[in-house]
């Protein structure tokens, strides 16, 4: 018992010598500013090696067990210089460093970020509602898709732009939709359909309605549809025609007309 015991004695002792032996140290410090406060968070690393850490609320840092030798540590924080600092790691010596970091005089680029925003919300829509008020005031749901909207999203048929109302989607590609779980197709009229509040299709019934002269889609949800004669559950689709385009014509000149009647008139004696 008293060999084991010493057995394993003398394997202790081998093991710290050769640990001894290997040649390491500990290095401890603490990093501050010019009017000795302490550097949280800021970076220590021994350069050109994975050995590193960070400074705790304090300041302060630790290493342990680092092989001797001769090395560069590198101090490093957002708004400081770095610091760097030749050390010397010596078998079984506990190095402290009293460092300094100064505040950086370097200022960063100024980076511009610039935006645009595009407004698609529709404000109001008299052809919808018949009546000059905005349709945030109006008793009904009305929701209106203006032109930016379809050239954004190069709509060239209804079916390409039902998935934008809410409320509506494309059943097929002959016409039909489903608004508020209502399927609106009429095979003989489109009688849900209106062009500037009239009633009326411009398209085959098997045809899905075109977009090219179009200004604006507005969906009337619900019993709106009332106000054009139309009774559909689900609503109705109005769309708004382009105008003209009104282009000013500087070169012409204000022209009169004027008509002049010439005649002879004679008067018969009575007799």
């Amino acid at each position: 018992m008293k060999i084991n015991i010493f057995s394993i004695l003398l394997l202790l002792f081998i093991i710290s010598k050769s640990f001894a032996q290997s040649g390491s140290g500990n290095l401890k410090g603490r990093i501050v500013t010019a009017r000795d406060e302490a550097v949280s968070g800021a970076t220590v690393q021994f350069q050109n090696t994975l050995i590193s850490t960070q400074t705790d609320s304090d300041g302060n840092f630790n290493f342990i067990a680092i092989p001797a030798g001769t090395y560069v540590l590198v101090v490093s924080n957002i708004g400081y210089t770095a610091l760097k600092q030749n050390l010397i790691i010596t078998t079984g010596k506990n190095a402290f460093l009293n460092l300094q970091l100064s505040e950086s005089k370097q200022e960063l680029r100024e980076v511009a970020i610039n935006i645009s925003k595009k407004h698609y919300h529709v404000k109001q829509s008299s052809s919808a509602t018949r009546m000059d008020i905005s349709l945030l005031e109006t008793p009904q749901s009305v929701q209106a898709i203006s032109s930016e909207v379809m050239h954004d999203k190069q709509a060239f048929t209804l079916n390409e732009l039902a998935s934008s109302f809410t409320g509506m989607k494309a059943n097929n590609g002959n016409g039909s939709f489903t608004m508020r779980g209502f399927t609106a197709y009429s095979p003989n009229d489109a009688s849900f359909l209106l062009y500037n509040g009239i009633r009326g299709n411009l398209f085959l019934w098997s045809q899905q309605p075109l977009l090219y002269n179009v200004e604006s889609v507005e969906l009337l949800r619900g019993p709106s549809g009332a106000l054009f004669s139309e009774g559909a559950p689900g609503g109705v689709i109005n769309f708004v025609t382009k105008n003209r385009l009104q282009k000013a014509d500087t070169t012409s000149t204000c022209r009169w007309e004027a008509g002049i009647s010439v005649g002879h008139q004679q008067t018969l004696p009575d007799h």
